[in-house]
């Protein structure tokens, strides 16, 4: 979930493998529209907000599937331009919070992400309701996954 009055580049999208740059390099990168796409909802479920969702398959290979021995983990990262125009700031102020939601589909994983632990305050009750549709309709035959 974008924060309210921002946008995103889809250019500017970046996702790879976990690995030790903080973005990832060219070879270890993932391929728009083989890998992974995303498509922007506005005015996501009346909230005023946009909510940007990225469908990542993870190609079956070392390269891509890299485990960090350093840090004795695996993933992968996501980087991208989040516009917050003057306008914006002017109305809303320079703080932004995103939403972020992962929904694993690979039935041959432990890992169940989620949305939130209860705790904190993001993602907000009234929008947490909402999540949890997606992540319940991902996981049964529709495929939804929201980004990082």
């Amino acid at each position: 979930m974008l924060p309210a009055g921002t946008y995103v580049d889809e250019s500017s999208i970046i996702i790879g493998n976990w690995d030790t740059a903080d973005i990832p390099p060219v070879e270890k990168r993932f391929v728009k529209g083989k890998d992974y796409t995303v498509e922007f909802k506005k005015n996501w479920e009346n909230s005023g907000q946009t909510m940007m969702i990225i469908h990542l398959t993870i190609p079956d290979d070392k390269q891509h599937r890299y485990w960090d021995k350093t840090y004795n983990r695996s993933g992968w990262r996501m980087a991208y331009t989040l516009w917050n125009p003057y306008t914006n700031i002017v109305d809303r102020g320079r703080s932004v919070v995103n939403t972020v939601g992962f929904i694993n589909k690979d039935a041959n994983t432990i890992w169940d992400g989620n949305y939130s632990n209860g705790k904190t305050p993001n993602p907000s009750p009234a929008m947490l309701g909402k999540y949890t549709a997606i992540r319940d309709d991902a996981i049964a035959p529709t495929i939804i996954l929201p980004p990082l």
